[in-house]
């Protein structure tokens, strides 16, 4: 391509040169009438003021800011149909474990009879490995030696985190280093509108403890999917729970998705309530439970692995003491901004705003929560505590 530049000659005439291999043109045709041209001024080079360049700048800087959300909300989109993709997978697993063996699985089971004081807490999790593509993951704890449980996991999984167990709006939270913790996951198993004892829960390892008014039962408890009398298309089987970041047994009452806050009251026996725990979860005293939620995905512990629908979704977790004797109140949580994502018995994902109805009529706060043992009745937490009991027998749908 050639490169012209018409200028102007001290006669008033016009020159073009040929400058070779670029095409520029540059007029300066001053008072020029050989040619046909009526008078015009100089022009010169032609260039952006400052005035227009900032104003350029500023439109940009518009458009980037219209743009910003639109983007976020298309990346969290897809974070959320992944976390709801991985909701389901479990489900699909979860049909097929009954399929296989005629019954659910428990929330902890024993699978080894190797010495231990806590080979009763292999979580749901351990035993849906072989149907979600993970056979060799069970085989090593299936045929582990020596000291298998909640202290003494086999190797290979120690620090262990599945990409399926975890919801990728969930960021910051990393495996910690340590062999009691074996990798993150965010979906835990549903306990029904109810507190969990932890005191019978955590009882001798072939003790059997039902939880009538869950999905699931407690401990070394297999339930068949027929007697879900609810409808599996009306009963919550998992839901997903923000894992803490740093450190276990961590709260803060600013962030009270993450961890739980302790009341020391909360025994196996107390009457506990709602209100107990809304007002321990804007305390600035709270103290953190003896609970690890997300950084033990194998452990069937109710504290780090079992949900309840009795707060609303993304409010506080609380509990009693450390560990044994105290109840247990586990709430789905999110980072996800329209609510949670809940698998449901039929293996469908529904997101369930944090808004969703969680009172009766004629309940309040101050109502005493069922505990795991206890059956008969409608839900005392409205349409929320309705998705999450198993057999409650209430006019309730997905909203």
């Amino acid at each position: 391509m050639l490169i012209w530049a018409i200028t102007a000659n001290g006669g008033g005439g016009g020159r073009i040169f040929n400058f070779g291999s670029e095409y520029s043109r540059v007029a300066n045709f001053c008072n020029d009438n050989s040619i046909g041209l009526s008078p015009k001024p100089c022009l010169g080079f032609l260039a952006f003021t400052l005035v227009e360049l900032l104003v350029v700048i500023a439109i940009i800087g518009v458009l980037i800011a219209l743009l910003l959300p639109a983007v976020q909300a298309a990346r969290e989109a897809s974070r959320r149909a992944k976390c709801s993709s991985n909701l389901r997978q479990l489900g699909i697993a979860l049909h097929n474990f009954h399929d296989t063996n005629n019954h659910l699985p428990s929330g902890m089971q024993k699978i080894h009879t190797a010495p231990s004081a806590n080979q009763h807490k292999f979580g749901t999790l351990i035993v849906l490995c072989p149907f979600f593509e993970q056979s060799a993951l069970y085989d090593a704890f299936v045929n582990a030696t020596g000291a298998i449980g909640y202290e003494g996991w086999p190797a290979v999984t120690v620090n262990l985190t599945l990409s399926g167990l975890v919801c990728p709006s969930n960021s910051g939270e990393v495996p910690i280093a340590a062999t009691n913790y074996y990798g993150r996951n965010n979906y835990h198993v549903m306990f029904g509108d109810v507190a969990v004892r932890g005191g019978v829960a955590d009882t001798s390892n072939d003790a059997r403890v039902d939880c009538p008014r869950g999905f699931l039962g407690l401990k070394n408890s297999f339930k068949e999917m027929a007697g879900i009398s609810d409808g599996l298309s009306n009963t919550i089987a998992m839901s997903e729970r923000v894992g803490l970041k740093a450190a276990r047994q961590q709260y803060s009452s600013t962030n009270p998705k993450a961890g739980a806050v302790r009341i020391s009251t909360w025994t196996d026996t107390y009457a506990a309530t709602r209100q107990e725990c809304i007002t321990a979860q804007i305390a600035t005293t709270a103290t953190a439970a003896g609970n690890s939620p997300g950084i033990q995905w194998g452990n069937g512990d109710v504290s780090n692995n079992g949900l309840m629908t009795i707060l609303a979704p993304n409010m506080a977790c609380c509990a009693g003491a450390d560990w044994g004797d105290r109840l247990i109140v586990n709430t789905p949580s999110s980072q996800h901004p329209a609510g949670v994502n809940c698998l449901f018995g039929d293996a469908s994902v529904h997101m369930i705003s944090a808004s969703i109805n969680a009172i009766t009529p004629g309940q309040t706060d101050s109502t005493a929560i069922l505990k795991d043992n206890q059956e008969s009745g409608i839900s005392h937490w409205g349409v929320w505590g309705a998705l999450g009991s198993a057999i409650g027998s209430e006019a309730a749908s997905i909203p």
